[in-house]
């Protein structure tokens, strides 16, 4: 297979688990609101290399609501 190389912007509030092939390009403290609530979190650029066609990128859950 061949090695697909992108770029994706995720948001992170307390953690982002990459996989090790992955290479955060930036970082950039955000807060964003849904709803009526404001979420504290960074936005994270990612160069993603994989033979995978997903997006290697876990998400924490949200234990607050």
């Amino acid at each position: 297979m061949a090695e697909h190389i992108r770029i994706e912007k995720v948001f992170c509030t307390d953690m982002c688990m990459l996989s090790p092939q992955d290479e955060v390009i930036s970082r950039t403290r955000k807060v964003i609101k849904i709803g009526d609530k404001e979420v504290e979190g960074w936005i994270v650029e990612l160069k993603i290399s994989s033979e995978e066609e997903f997006m290697p990128v876990a998400y924490s859950p949200d234990t607050d609501e």
